[in-house]
Parts: C-alpha cells; structure tokens; sequence
C-alpha cells in the first residue's frame, strides 16, 4: 500500500470518529438539505418560548410642560413660574405600534419631602405608538402639578413599568428625573374700567351679565392660559367718563386718559379699558412697553385683542402674518380649552391676523422680561380679588 493511499484513509478515519464523537453534542449536524430538519423546528420553537417570555421594550420617549407653548426641560431659556400649576405630557413609545399602555409612575417632591406619589393618566385607548404624536393629547400620559407644588428645589421623577407582564426586556429607558428651573412667582394686579363716551355711551365688560365674578373669572382664564403668570387679581373699576366725545379717531387720547386715570388714583398695577366701538377700525391701543391698554368691548369679547395688547404692555412687537412654525415641531397648548394649538395653521397673536395664539419667541421673551424687572404691583392690593 503506497504511503499517500494509508495517509488518505488514516485521515478519514480521524474526520469519522470526529463526527462519531461530535454528533451528539450537536456540533456534527449535517447541513445537507436533504437530510431531517428537526434541528432547525427546535431552534425555532426555543425563539418562539423565548418571544413569549419578553413583553415590548417600552421606552419614556419624551416629556414636555404644557405651558401656552409646549416646553422640554432642555429648551433655551425655559423655567416654570412659582405658584403657577403647570400639566405634563410624557410619551411612551414600544417597537411595535399597537402595544398595551403601560403605567407611569410620577413622585413629585421638593427638597423636604414627597409632595406626591401617584400615577400618569393613561393614553385614550390605552396603546402606545413608535413615536410620540406632538399634536396629540388622547396619544399621551397626562399629570397636572399642583400650584403649590411649583417652586424652586422641585423634582419630578417618571417611571415606566415594565409592562402588563413585568417582561420589558431593558428598563435602563424607563426612568427620568426632572430638576426644572423654576423661576419668581409673577402675580399680575389689574384694574378694568368700563369706558363711557357721550356718543357711543358704556363699554360692557367681559361676561358681565353673569355678574362680576364671571368677569373676573373670564379675564383671569384667559391671562393665565396666554402669559406666564402665578396669578391674575383684578379690581374692577367704576365707569369712567371719557373727556373725548367719540371713540372714533380718538383712541391715542382715550389711551392717554386711562393712563392719567391710573397716575391720578396713585396705587398702580395694570390698567385695562374697554371703550364702546361705533365705527372705524381700530380695536385697542396701548404702550410699550407699559402698565396701561384699552381694547374695544363686544359679545364675544376679543380675547385675542386683550392678548395683543397686554403683549405690547410686555414689550412684544408687531409680527408678520404667517405660520407660527411651518415646520409643525413648536406646538402649543390653550388650558382654557385643554386643546393643542397647531403651529402651521396658527398666527401670532403680534400680528393682525387670525387665528392666533401666543408664539414661542415671545412666550419665551416675556418669561424672561418677567424674571428681570417683574409687574408694577399695587401699593394696597386688597380691593384686587
């Protein structure tokens, strides 16, 4: 026997009883496709054991602070206002759309103690989807912070957990601690006068029919809703008669009359007139920035006046027409009706046009402007409710 023909044969040899020794450990397997596949159906079935053993991976995707624009904790110049309540906006996203909403764990607390310990409102049906829906409320975790709780040292705490099953299989996603800058509290002091002109006669206030409390309440809504306040008080002022005759062309002198009224009777905060309209088409004037604005009464009342003029008062200026963002990522939030406000159908309330709504820039600027130099506040604040 030649040398090369025994060397074959011892080779063979050694690769079969390799394979005898190897097979049933499972490394000698054949992948003739020919031969069984029960290998390949058990290692199917191990996949599919453990699929049903592991829940989706749910991860807290994103959390915003529904002020009248929608704010994250990371946004440029962004802080909650002291004593002002504030609801928050947290998504849950799983791979898959369609997965059972999980509950949100939410621990409110200060630098003492746990203010709350309690859970998210689920979305509406309770499912997540792959990405948070910024236009939505019904999509997401709801929770209101309490007024008292809003101020400096405040921490907020949010955990997801980990499914219907406990099965979510990575939870180092699940959890996030807020320490949002909270800024002074902003109380806004105003006083509103009722306008008389001998031509076109008394101004009606806001709601008044309802009595003066529904004033009030009508006028606090709204600023809150629009302007980064902790509080609204207002006094409601006796008739004033105008010196003028007529609103009709006159509004920079029935602007300048409330002024002095506000000068004369010493006490300060903010004045708001509302003058009878008969004509013509000027609906409010103001400074800016200042303490004194009049705007034009009706039924409805001109919310959006009231907010473009107070803006003035502000030192916000006149904007262009157009989209608030056309990129539709800056959301905003109306509290008074609970509804997302959408940027790309939406004006700045700056400009003259409609609808509007309060823009980013300028919420931004005016929570800024507050923080530096505050609201004139009135000497004896008790006839202000």
């Amino acid at each position: 026997m030649s040398p090369f023909i025994w060397k074959s044969r011892s080779l063979l040899a050694s690769l079969s009883l390799v394979g005898l020794l190897m097979g049933p450990l499972g490394y000698g397997a054949t992948t003739d496709p020919m031969e069984s596949t029960e290998p390949v159906l058990a290692l199917e079935s191990t996949a599919q054991t453990e699929s049903a053993e592991t829940g989706p991976d749910y991860a807290l995707a994103r959390v915003d602070w529904l002020e009248p624009v929608v704010l994250t904790t990371d946004t440029p110049s962004f802080a909650l206002v002291t004593g002002r309540a504030v609801k928050m906006r947290a998504f849950v996203t799983a791979p898959q759309a369609g997965a059972p909403a999980p509950q949100v764990h939410v621990r409110v607390l200060d630098s003492q103690q746990v203010l709350s310990d309690s859970v998210m409102e689920p979305p509406t049906p309770a499912i997540v989807g792959t990405q948070p829906e910024l236009g939505s409320l019904s999509a997401a975790y709801l929770f209101q912070l309490r007024a008292e709780w809003v101020k400096p040292g405040l921490q907020v705490e949010l955990t997801v957990e980990s499914g219907p099953d406990g099965t979510d299989p990575d939870l180092t996603n699940n959890h996030l601690v807020l320490r949002p800058t909270v800024d002074p509290a902003h109380v806004l002091y105003l006083t509103v006068v009722p306008v008389r002109t001998q031509m076109e006669g008394l101004a009606s206030l806001p709601e008044e029919a309802n009595g003066p409390e529904a004033t009030r309440q009508a006028l606090k809504s709204l600023l809150m809703a629009t302007f980064p306040l902790s509080d609204v008080k207002i006094r409601i002022h006796a008739p004033y008669d105008a010196h003028v005759t007529t609103q009709y062309n006159n509004w920079g002198y029935l602007l300048g009359e409330i002024d002095n009224l506000s000068f004369s009777e010493g006490s300060h905060g903010y004045y708001l007139g509302f003058i009878k309209p008969s004509g013509g088409s000027t609906v409010g004037n103001s400074f800016m920035p200042g303490t004194v604005a009049i705007v034009a009464s009706g039924d409805p009342w001109l919310k959006g006046t009231v907010r473009h003029e107070l803006g003035h008062n502000f030192f916000r200026s006149h904007a262009y027409c157009g989209p608030l963002d056309a990129s539709g990522q800056n959301w905003g939030y109306n509290a008074e009706k609970n509804q997302m406000i959408d940027p790309t159908l939406t004006n700045d309330d700056m400009s003259y046009c409609g609808p509007s709504w309060v823009s980013r820039a300028n919420y931004l600027g005016i929570l800024k402007q507050l923080k530096v130099y505050g609201l004139d506040k009135p000497k004896d604040i008790s006839d202000w409710k």
